[in-house]
């Protein structure tokens, strides 16, 4: 390389240069590109189900409300006339009172 101008010399330098970079670039954009992608997959998947879980928690939130409120008032009611007895079913079921049942179903509503 002697007898080469040094004009040249720097313009293969360069010419190299930009060829190697720009095959780096290539072989490091490809990669980027697809970490990036599956990046965005997971996280539109994870905004997806955020969404749907705010949209089922937005139309059973006022059924909700209500029957805790009513098991609510039910235990309030419960600790001043539990004397009374009359949530004890005494293992007949069947055949149990209205406030043992609306009791059990105050407990399942909130808890279904």
């Amino acid at each position: 390389m002697g007898n080469l101008d040094a004009a040249v010399v720097a313009a293969i330098v360069a010419a190299l240069t930009s060829i190697a970079t720009l095959l780096i670039s290539l072989g490091f954009r490809t990669l980027w590109e697809k970490h990036f992608h599956v990046f965005k997959l997971r996280e539109e998947y994870k905004y997806e189900q955020r969404k749907k879980l705010k949209e089922i928690l937005s139309r059973n939130k006022i059924q909700l409300l209500n029957s805790s409120e009513s098991l609510n008032r039910r235990l309030w009611n419960f600790t001043s006339n539990y004397k009374e007895r009359w949530h004890n079913a005494s293992g007949n079921y069947g055949d149990a009172g209205y406030y043992f049942r609306s009791f059990v179903y105050r407990f399942a509503a909130v808890f279904a």
